[in-house]
C-alpha cells in the first residue's frame, strides 16, 4: 500500500518538476521535441503544435492546449512577462510590508489589511500611476513588431555589449523567475487569507 501511494506521488509530481528543467539551448531543443513529439514538461502528452522550444523558456508546458486558440504566441509571451515582472515586485512588497512600515503612516504589517488602512486618496494615486504606465506601454507592449517584453529599458545596463548567449540566459532567468514569483504569490495570499499570520512567523 505505501509503495503504491509512493509510486502515485511521484508520477504526479515529475511533471511539475519536469516543467522547471529548462534546455540550454532552444533551437537544439526544438530539433528533438519536433522528433519526438512529446513535450518535455509532460513527457506523456504530446507536445503543443506552436510550442515547438523555439521560444526561451518553453518546454511544451500547455496541458489545456490555450497556445491552439492564439493566432501566434507573441501577446501570451509578452503577457507572461508582463505578469512574470508584476508578481516579483509584489513577491517582493509582500514581505517587505511585514517588516517595513513608514512610520508617519496608519498602516499594518499584514499586506492585505495596509491596503484598506491607507486613505483612500493614496490608493487612489497608486492606481494611477499604475494606469499611467499600463496605457503608456499599451500600443507597444502588445504589438507584433519587435521581442514580447522588450521595452528598451535597461537602465542598469546589464545586457549592454553582452554576449547572444549571456543575453539568453538572462531572458531565460526572468521567464523562469517570473513564473516561480506567481506561483510563490498565489501561495503568499492563500496563506495570509487562511492562517492571517505574517509569512515569516511559520
Amino acid at each position: 500500500m505505501a509503495a503504491s501511494m509512493a509510486a502515485r506521488v511521484f508520477l504526479v509530481v515529475l511533471p511539475l518538476a519536469s516543467a522547471f528543467s529548462v534546455p540550454a539551448s532552444a533551437p537544439g531543443r526544438a530539433g528533438q521535441l519536433n522528433a519526438v513529439e512529446k513535450s518535455a514538461a509532460i513527457p506523456f502528452l504530446s507536445r503543443p503544435a506552436k510550442l515547438d522550444g523555439t521560444m526561451i523558456g518553453d518546454v511544451g508546458f500547455d496541458p489545456f492546449l490555450i497556445s491552439d486558440t492564439l493566432p501566434d504566441l507573441a501577446w501570451a509571451r509578452a503577457a507572461e512577462i508582463k505578469h512574470g515582472r508584476v508578481a516579483m515586485l509584489a513577491t517582493l512588497g509582500f514581505v517587505a510590508e511585514e517588516i517595513f512600515q513608514f512610520p508617519t503612516l496608519d498602516t499594518s504589517p499584514d499586506p492585505l489589511a495596509a491596503i484598506v488602512k491607507l486613505p483612500f486618496a493614496a490608493n487612489c494615486q497608486v492606481f494611477a500611476v499604475c494606469a499611467a504606465i499600463e496605457f503608456t506601454l499599451l500600443e507597444k507592449q502588445y504589438a507584433n513588431e519587435g521581442e514580447p517584453g522588450d521595452f528598451g529599458w535597461d537602465p542598469a545596463m546589464v545586457l549592454l555589449e553582452k554576449s547572444p548567449e549571456y543575453v539568453a540566459d538572462m531572458k531565460l532567468k526572468e521567464i523562469t523567475h517570473g513564473r516561480l514569483a506567481m506561483m510563490g504569490f498565489f501561495g503568499m495570499l492563500v496563506q495570509n487569507l487562511l492562517f492571517q499570520k505574517p509569512l515569516l512567523s511559520f
